[in-house]
Formats: structure tokens, C-alpha cells, sequence
């Protein structure tokens, strides 16, 4: 387009009265075809200067000393309009489906340790993202064929049933495509965490290296990684899916694992040296998050026999057993 021609009221007048130059009409069906907001505002006034056409034909039609023209040049010019509007939307739905997806604005959530915080995505989807937690989502979902969010930590969504736009999170290990549905999603990826865990509805987990190959779930089943491998399996406590509450509920869990929980709740760099007699049993446990890190460690202790202290200036605990 060149950059030296603005497109305003006039130059759509002169446009549609077939004044303009033909590079100059190349330029404004460039713009038109630029936005969707450029192409309503040439299709409004496309509607006024009709109007006023009509208009202008029914008040002054019978006035003798008006020259009349011939009313096939009337109908040459109304159906060369309406010929170059249909050619300009069809222009414009083409563009949409080559390039359906076009840039938008993007919004990211980053919810800082032991907090948590829920929001309603452009297409009504309801998100509750736990302490740690970064989601990434567009500003809007029109004019895209996936509805697409990027996850770095744990989410709970509610999603809002649309089958003809999917909806999609990305993890940094796997794809969760959802097929209108309720499910908690857990990948962080700096600890090689991943778990989907499905509620209501169904949802397929691909790989991006074989999307061609998908994992699906049905109600009640989660799909884990363990020892580099994705398991799938019932799920056996629902207690642990209740941090959206405020409670830190695990189950058969072993103290590092327990230990990096605490980490991301609470922002603390917890350090320690791997002991077998810290790691020996499971631990099965919960208690309120908003109690605070010190009240958590103490509930271990009735179980682990560890001492703990802390480096407030570099904002570290270090834990030796005993």
C-alpha cells in the first residue's frame, strides 16, 4: 500500500463513485483487506453512499432542471458495486483461511509462591493456576481455528464447550487437546513433572514429535510421567486436586518430592543432602498452605526425624537428617 495515500471518508467516496486511479484502487482494497475493522468501516460506508444515492434519486429525481442519467447506467454502477464488495469479502475469507491464525496481543499470568489466582479466558474457559504457575493465552480467540494456551505449572480448567474451535494446552513435554471438559493439568518443567488428570468430558495428550499418536483419557483416569514414561491410570485420591482451596493434600509421596511442593508454595530454596533414611517411607499427609513453610516442616517431623535452619539473607532452609 502506499504509504503516502490515506484512506478516510472522501477517498471511500471517490472509491466507490469509481473516481480513483487504478493504483489508488489497489490501495484502498489493500487496506479494506488489512483488518476486519477497515473492511466494517467500507462496507458502512459503502451503506451511506447508497443511501445517499437513493436518496438523492428520490428527492431531486423529479426536478427539470436535473440531467438525468440513464437508468442502465444506475443499475451498471449498483451492480459493479456490489460485485466489487462480494469480491473484497471473498478476498478477505480467503486471506482468513490462509492465514488463519493471525498475530495477536498475548496475555501471561505468572502467580507468585503461595498464592493462587483463577481467570476467565476471552471464550468464558475458567482457570484456577496454582502458586508457580505461568499461562500464556491470546487477548482474543476470533479468527483462530485452535483456541491455544502454553502452561508452565499446574492448572484446573473448566472449558467452555465450542467443537468447531479446540482447545489446546501446551506443555513443554506433550500437547492436551480437550474435548469439552473439566481436568487439571500439572507440567513443570523444570522439575520434569507431567500429569493430566481428567474429570468430566475426554482429552487426548500427543507428543509434538508424534502428534499423530494420541493418548485419550475417559472420566476418573490420569496420565503421569514416571521414570520417562507416561502411565496411565485411575485416579485414587481427589483430595490432592483440592490446592485450589488452599490445602497441600499428598498422598504416598516421598520427602523430595514433598520438598520440591514446598519450594514452589513458598519461593524457598529448601537444601539438603540425599539420605536413604529421608527418602524410606511414603508420606501420606495435608495441611493448609496459608499455615506457612515453618508449620509444614514440623508436620514432617512427626514423621522424618530431620533438623532444620535458616539463611534468611540468601532466603534458604537447609535440612540435615538425624
Amino acid at each position: 500500500m502506499n504509504p503516502k495515500m490515506i484512506v478516510d471518508k472522501d477517498t471511500l467516496f471517490l472509491y466507490f463513485s469509481g473516481l480513483l486511479k487504478p493504483e489508488e484502487v489497489s490501495d484502498v482494497m489493500a487496506w479494506a483487506s488489512a483488518s476486519d475493522e477497515n473492511m466494517a468501516e467500507l462496507l458502512r460506508e459503502r451503506k451511506l453512499f447508497d443511501a445517499i444515492q437513493l436518496a438523492d434519486d428520490k428527492v431531486f429525481g423529479q426536478a427539470p432542471r436535473r440531467r438525468r442519467r440513464p437508468v442502465g447506467q444506475y443499475i451498471y454502477r449498483f451492480a459493479f458495486g456490489l460485485a466489487l464488495l462480494a469480491a473484497l469479502t471473498l478476498a478477505l475469507r480467503q486471506f482468513t483461511d490462509i492465514f488463519p491464525d493471525r498475530a495477536v496481543a498475548m496475555n501471561c499470568i505468572s502467580v507468585p509462591a503461595g498464592e493462587r489466582a483463577q481467570v476467565t479466558l476471552p471464550d468464558g474457559t475458567s482457570v484456577w493456576l496454582n502458586s508457580g504457575t505461568t499461562m500464556q493465552y491470546p487477548t482474543s480467540f476470533e479468527h483462530r481455528r485452535k483456541r491455544e494456551v502454553t502452561v508452565d505449572g499446574q492448572v484446573y480448567l473448566d472449558v467452555a464447550h465450542d467443537a468447531r474451535h479446540p482447545f489446546i494446552v501446551h506443555t513443554y513435554l506433550a500437547d492436551v487437546e480437550v474435548h469439552g471438559t473439566v481436568f487439571d493439568v500439572n507440567a513443570k518443567e523444570q522439575d520434569r513433572v507431567f500429569e493430566t488428570s481428567l474429570f468430566e468430558g475426554k482429552v487426548s495428550v500427543s507428543l509434538p514429535n508424534a502428534a499423530d499418536r494420541r493418548i485419550f483419557l475417559s472420566p476418573d483416569k490420569k496420565l503421569t510421567l514416571r521414570d520417562n514414561k507416561l502411565w496411565l491410570s485411575r485416579i485414587d485420591d481427589y483430595d490432592v486436586y483440592k490446592w485450589r482451596e488452599g490445602l497441600y493434600c499428598f498422598r504416598d509421596k516421598h520427602f523430595s518430592e514433598i520438598i520440591r511442593d514446598l519450594q514452589r508454595y513458598y519461593g524457598k530454596e529448601i537444601v539438603y543432602e540425599p539420605d536413604p533414611k529421608l527418602e524410606r517411607d511414603a508420606l501420606t499427609g495435608k495441611f493448609r498452605i496459608k499455615d506457612g513453610l515453618d508449620y509444614a516442616l514440623q508436620i514432617l517431623q512427626t514423621s522424618i526425624r530431620f533438623d532444620y535452619t535458616r539463611d534468611q539473607e540468601n532466603n534458604k532452609i537447609f535440612i540435615t537428617s538425624k
